[in-house]
């Protein structure tokens, strides 16, 4: 759970400190840099989140499978 918990914090920490600067700058990104972003967090939440098994159960949606399906929308 302890693990749970700053695995959130980092995120939502990342989410803030990536909003505050897109307001700085008040730019687009490109499709590209879209997808570039998507695949890191894709990647990361793969390696490092151990509950996209329990969603699945629960929920009956498996994230991970998904990712094309995620990613057409940055383009």
């Amino acid at each position: 759970m302890k693990r749970h918990t700053i695995f959130t914090f980092l995120l939502f920490s990342l989410a803030g400190i990536s909003f505050a600067c897109y307001q700085q700058e008040k730019k687009q990104l490109t499709a590209s840099q879209k997808a570039k972003d998507f695949e890191y967090l894709y990647e990361t939440l793969k390696d490092n989140y151990p509950y996209f098994g329990v969603g699945k159960r629960a929920n009956g949606i498996d994230w991970l499978s998904k990712k094309d399906e995620y990613i057409g929308f940055a383009e």
